[in-house]
């Protein structure tokens, strides 16, 4: 005989699942913001009344479009329902964000008890009243220890609460015999309703309870209820409620500036509160709502959460917008769906510079369609105050919002530019910044947007905070950085463009003060001197009216002494300018070779890197001399085993023959890499300038090559025309050229069946011209300059330093390289000029 059998499922785990999935107040209010949200509403009130009192409840109302009593009967109340992913979007076009149906669960997490009002336009409003008390366990060994909790501590809120929802649902349970229901209303507490408060700091009853109570816990501890024994009250409003509770939603809609002919929402009174609240708690919660929906002048979101709670000190609201009118620059990126190309459109708000470009990526993205919008700050007096903002008062909103932050399908995800978190590391960055034109994370207010569809691989974690780090979480990181980098080196040639300017008026000012010394002191000098001339002019007129000769001839003597030491004196003096003069004219020699090496410094980075390449360069080259021995030696003994391995088993097994040819090709491309290595390292190459054979050259290095040439199945043309030449240069700088096009040639040809490549070399009246070409990919529209520029790779683990090398080397022997689409193979075609005047 067969039967059919289902799964039951016993009520308390309503409880149990609920409390896994939503772990604290945020969460549960969050998800039920998040189920506002989804049905269309403008706005939603959470009030908290009377808290701190034993009638303390929670109040939620929203402008929704409430919920029908079928929604309440086959969608509330059914667990996991997957209606929200059978329809993705509300009526009104907005991405559900409560997909994993966890509101209800929300609910139990905050409260006992919650009586939903629920105003459509389409049906009368109704009450719908759940008690989760119900679906919970009796527990007697639990019980037991909560009374002896509260002997020991008499206002312990907890164990007061857990005692009444024991007593709840004895006399809630269908399953409960009538006659012990009336005796614990009738004897235990002469009363048919109480709550948690007769447990405190009262003695009496809690040994009664013990005495009493356990005995009918411990009766009743056996039973089992399933969830579908548990029936819930739906009843339709009378007239004269459906007013209270109208006005709470039309008193929300004026709040929000709504005018809509229908009021409908959804009121929830949450009752039996399951926490203490704290001002610590409601300080959280409204931060928390500040962060929950992008700030109008990130999104313009119409749906708003309002929070009150007369009973604590809420923080004075920070406009964020009015800070926005101090912002130094604003950026915005999208990143395609691609995850090929940035754009990006940046503005300063003083210079009111504007700069729009794009960017190519070597390697695509795989976060999905991106948009971010940041707005940059510099926070000193100068650039964060205006005539209504004070420096004070634009810190704090900058502090308060600042950070980049993560909203998916409009809503914050979590931890991602909430205050202290700084996941871009911008301020672990700035702290090694000596310079100041790096971002720290206190600088910037901004968002990049998600969404399910356009980013399916950054995925929400199970506790819905946090996404899961994976390969597109590490890229949308590297796409805010790359954007936030556009700021950093604006801000850094800004800084050395002023530190340059800052460094002329120094220097200007300073020999202004010297040449206005110089002046004052040969004005100095010269009256001086003029006096001088008129005293010696009056003694000479002494001296000649004077009639004693011999007095004559010594007050002459005198004088002339004394005209002597004076020419003496501006000798001196005149000398003492001309080495002035000199040691200015030095020092100004000195300032040019000072702003020479500043220039130079801007090339100090890439030359470090080059400096390690070159250290790079010798291990390789010992490298390759090396494992040349190895090599033979390997080759040797792969002949060896293969020939003595016995035949009877190779014909069994004929993937060992496979495996051997395997091995086989795989040494010769080791082995030309090595000859490769070694052949250009040699020193000869590096000594001294030699006249270039191009057509040998190529020819060598292409041989060299054979054997990776062999084991990829490349097909190599060449049309180098016998041309001699008196063309000089290093040989391994035209080395360099040529195994760095075949190298990117090489790689450009790996996802290509069929793998072909062209080298040419001729001359013509101007030029030696060398072309390669191969049927690769090719390079994208608008990337033809980005490719040259340092550290541009398109390889996975590349460094970006090979065609900027080649570059560099062409350049400094006065040539010119280009690339474009071949216009015969199809993929990239580089193309370099070496001057035939260099002859």
């Amino acid at each position: 005989m067969k039967k059919h059998i289902h799964f039951k499922v016993n009520a308390r785990h309503i409880g149990q699942i609920g409390r896994e999935l939503v772990t604290d107040y945020i969460t549960a209010l969050v998800e039920l913001i998040k189920n506002a949200y989804d049905a269309d509403a403008e706005g939603i009130k959470i009030i908290f009344d009377s808290v701190k009192t034993k009638k303390g409840r929670i109040i939620i109302v929203d402008t929704g479009s409430g919920m029908s009593q079928t929604d309440v009967e086959d969608k509330w109340m059914v667990i996991g329902t997957n209606n929200k992913v059978r329809e993705s979007h509300s009526p009104k076009g907005r991405k559900f964000a409560g997909k994993k149906g966890i509101g209800r669960f929300a609910v139990e997490r905050l409260a006992e008890t919650v009586k939903i009002f629920s105003f459509t336009k389409d049906e009368k409003p109704f009450k719908f009243t759940l008690n989760w008390n119900n679906y919970e366990e009796v527990n007697s060994i639990a019980l037991n220890q909560r009374l002896a909790l509260l002997k020991h501590n008499p206002k312990d809120t907890h164990s007061a609460k857990y005692i009444k929802s024991q007593i709840e649902y004895l006399l809630e349970n269908p399953k409960v015999i009538d006659e012990d229901k009336k005796y614990i209303q009738t004897n235990l507490f002469k009363s048919s309703s109480f709550d948690y408060t007769l447990f405190l700091d009262n003695t009496e009853i809690i040994k009664s309870l013990a005495d009493n109570l356990l005995p009918l816990i411990e009766k009743y501890e056996s039973l089992e209820v399933r969830i579908e024994d548990i029936k819930h009250d739906l009843e339709i409003l009378k007239s004269s409620d459906v007013d209270d509770y109208i006005y709470e939603i039309e008193s929300l809609q004026s709040e929000l500036g709504l005018d809509k002919e229908n009021s409908t929402g959804l009121i929830m009174v949450l009752e039996g509160l399951r926490d203490t609240w704290t001002q610590k708690d409601i300080t959280k919660i409204q931060k928390e709502l500040r962060l929950l929906v992008a700030p109008d002048f990130l999104d313009m979101n119409s749906f708003k959460p309002i929070l009150v709670a007369d009973e604590f000190n809420l923080e004075s609201n920070l406009i964020v917008n009015e800070v926005l009118e101090v912002a130094f620059a604003k950026l915005v990126c999208n990143l395609d769906s691609s995850g090929e190309n940035i754009s990006l459109s940046y503005s300063e708000r003083i210079s009111g510079k504007k700069i729009k470009t794009k960017y190519p990526l070597d390697v695509p993205l795989t976060c999905g369609e991106l948009g971010l919008e940041v707005y940059f700050f510099v926070r000193d007096a100068k650039h964060l105050s205006n005539e209504t903002l004070n420096l004070t008062h634009a810190r704090a909103i900058l502090d308060e919002y600042c950070g980049v932050k993560v909203y998916r399908d409009g809503f914050h995800v979590k931890p991602y530019g909430s205050p202290g978190n700084d996941w871009l590391l911008l301020d672990q960055a700035k702290v090694k910044d000596t310079h100041g034109y790096l971002i720290g994370n206190n600088q910037v207010i901004g968002k990049v947007s998600i969404s399910e569809e356009n980013n399916p691989l950054l995925i929400d974690a199970t506790n819905r905070e946090r996404i899961i780090e994976n390969e597109a979480f590490y890229d949308l990181q590297s796409f805010i950085q790359l954007c936030l980098n556009f700021i950093k080196e604006r801000r850094r040639e800004e800084y050395l463009q002023k530190k340059r300017e800052d460094d002329i008026q120094r220097e200007q000012e300073k020999k202004r003060r010297e040449e206005e010394k110089r002046r004052l002191e040969e004005e100095m000098h010269e009256e001086q001197r003029k006096r001088e001339i008129e005293n010696q002019q009056k003694m000479l007129e002494e001296i000649l009216r004077a009639k004693n000769e011999k007095k004559q001839v010594e007050h002459l003597a005198i004088l002339a002494n004394e005209l002597k030491s004076k020419s003496e004196s501006d000798i001196l003096f005149y000398k003492s300018r001309l080495d002035q003069e000199r040691k200015i004219n030095e020092e100004s020699q000195e300032e040019q070779k000072k702003i020479f090496g500043e220039k130079l410094d801007d090339k100090e980075r890439e030359l470090s890197l080059y400096k390690n390449l070159a250290t790079l360069g010798i291990l390789t080259g010992a490298f390759g001399h090396e494992t040349a021995d190895i090599i033979n030696r390997i080759t040797t003994d792969i002949a060896y085993t293969k020939k003595w391995f016995p035949e009877e088993l190779l014909a069994e097994k004929p993937g060992i023959s496979r495996a051997y040819t395997k091995i086989s090709s795989d040494i010769e491309r080791v082995q030309g890499y090595s000859e490769l290595i070694v052949n250009f390292v040699t020193k000869k190459k590096r000594s001294q300038m030699e006249r270039v054979d191009f057509q040998k050259t190529i020819q060598d290095i292409a041989v060299t090559y054979n054997n990776i040439i062999k084991s990829q199945n490349i097909e190599i043309e060449f049309d180098l025309s016998p041309f001699k030449s008196n063309f000089k240069m290093y040989q391994i700088d035209f080395e360099s050229i040529i195994i760095n096009l075949l190298t990117n040639a090489f790689e450009a040809l790996k996802q290509t069946a069929t793998k072909k490549i062209r080298l040419s070399c001729q001359e013509n009246e101007g030029y030696y011209v060398i072309n390669c070409a191969d049927n690769g990919k090719g390079i994208k529209d608008g990337q033809e300059e980005f490719i040259f520029s340092p550290f541009m790779t398109t390889k996975e683990n590349g460094v970006g330093l090979g065609l900027s090398i080649v570059r560099d080397i062409i350049s400094r022997y006065r040539g010119i390289i280009t690339v474009r689409k071949s216009a015969n193979l199809g993929g990239a075609e580089f193309s370099i000029l070496f001057p035939k005047d260099g002859d």
